[in-house]
C-alpha cells in the first residue's frame, strides 16, 4: 500500500514538463556536490585512478559533469513513472533493432549485457522498444519501500522481474521454452570476495568481475549482446546493439566477461561522465583475495 502511495506521488511530479525536472536537477547537483559532498572522495579517487593523464582542471570538470548526470538520473526516474510507450521512444532510441530479429532466427535466448551507464533504469523499458522478444530484468533484491517502487517502474512496460538470487533457477527452468526471451544483466557490479575469481584490467586497475551471468549463459547456450549507449543530449539516449556471440557455450572460459568489460571501458572512455562513479568499484584487491582464500584460483586478464 505504501509503495503505491509513493508511486502515485512520483506520478504527480512526473507529469510536469521535462524542463521543470532538469531545472531542479541542476540545483540538486550543486547541493549534492558542494553542500552535502555526496561520496565526493569516492568519486574523485575513482576519476583520478581511471584517468591519470587528465589535469586537475579536467578532472574537476568531469566531476561536475558527473554530479549533473547523477541528478538527472534521479529526476528521470520520476519522469519514467508517467512515460507512455510513445514518450519513451522520444527519449530512448535503438539504432539497429533488426539485430534482435536476426539473432532470434538462430537462438531464442539472448543475454543483454550493460553497465551502470547512461540511464540503465530507462533501458528496462526495452520491452516497449523491441516487442519481438520478452524481456526479463535481473535485479538485486533489497528490502524497503523504494525497492518496491523501483520494481513497479522496471515492469511498467511488461518486462518480467527476476530476483538475482532466484534468477539462475528460473532461467534454467525455462530452457525448453521456444518463445523469444531476452535477459537484461547490469553486469559491472562487484562480486563478493569469495566469488572473485576473475580480475580484468579495467580503467587502469585490476577489477573484480562477476562471472555468474557467463556461466548461466553457457548453460542456456544463449546469444550475448552488448548494449552500447550514447547520451546525445539531456534526456535523449541512443542505444546501439553489438553482437558478442550467438552461442556463449562455444567461447573459452571467461572470454565473455572479459569482452564485456573491455567494451564497457571503451564506452566510458568515450563519454565518461555518464558512468556510475560514486560506486566503490575497486574495493576488492586480488592480493587480498589470494591471502584470504589461499586455495582459490584467481585469473588475471
Amino acid at each position: 500500500m505504501k509503495e503505491r502511495l509513493l508511486y502515485l506521488l512520483l506520478q504527480s511530479l512526473g507529469w510536469l514538463p521535462s524542463w521543470w525536472h532538469y531545472t531542479w536537477s541542476w540545483g540538486i547537483s550543486y547541493i549534492l556536490q558542494y553542500v552535502v559532498g555526496y561520496r565526493r572522495e569516492v568519486i574523485q579517487s575513482n576519476l583520478k585512478g581511471s584517468f591519470p593523464s587528465k589535469t586537475s582542471n579536467e578532472l574537476k570538470k568531469l566531476e561536475r559533469s558527473y554530479y549533473r548526470h547523477l541528478s538527472d538520473l534521479g529526476v528521470e526516474i520520476i519522469m519514467l513513472s508517467t512515460f507512455s510507450k510513445r514518450r519513451l521512444q522520444r527519449h530512448v532510441t535503438i539504432s539497429n533493432p533488426e539485430l534482435m530479429d536476426d539473432i532470434h532466427t538462430e537462438n531464442p535466448t539472448i543475454f543483454f549485457l550493460l553497465g551502470h551507464y547512461g540511464n540503465w533504469e530507462w533501458f528496462t523499458g526495452c520491452q516497449a522498444l523491441l516487442p519481438v522478444t520478452q524481456f526479463n530484468v535481473i535485479y538485486k533484491h533489497q528490502t524497503g519501500i523504494w525497492n518496491d517502487v523501483m520494481n513497479l517502474l522496471r515492469s511498467r512496460f511488461g518486462s518480467r522481474l527476476l530476483d538475482m538470487e532466484d534468477a539462475p533457477t528460473q532461467v534454467l527452468q525455462r530452457r525448453n521454452e521456444k518463445s523469444n526471451q531476452t535477459y537484461i544483466f547490469v553486469a559491472d557490479q562487484n562480486p563478493t570476495p569469495e566469488h572473485s575469481a576473475l580480475f580484468v584490467n579495467f580503467l587502469n586497475r585490476p577489477t573484480a568481475t562477476i562471472t555468474g551471468m557467463e556461466r548461466l549463459a553457457k548453460l542456456r547456450r544463449a546469444a550475448a549482446v552488448y548494449v552500447d549507449v550514447k547520451r546525445v543530449r539531456r534526456g535523449k539516449y541512443v542505444i546501439t546493439l553489438h553482437e558478442m556471440t550467438r552461442d556463449v557455450s562455444q567461447l573459452p572460459r571467461f572470454d565473455l566477461s572479459v569482452d564485456f568489460m573491455h567494451r564497457l571501458e571503451k564506452s566510458i572512455q568515450r563519454q565518461p561522465e555518464i558512468w556510475l562513479w560514486s560506486h566503490k568499484r575497486w574495493k576488492i584487491d586480488p592480493q587480498w583475495v589470494a591471502y584470504k582464500f589461499p586455495n582459490k584460483e584467481i585469473v588475471m586478464r
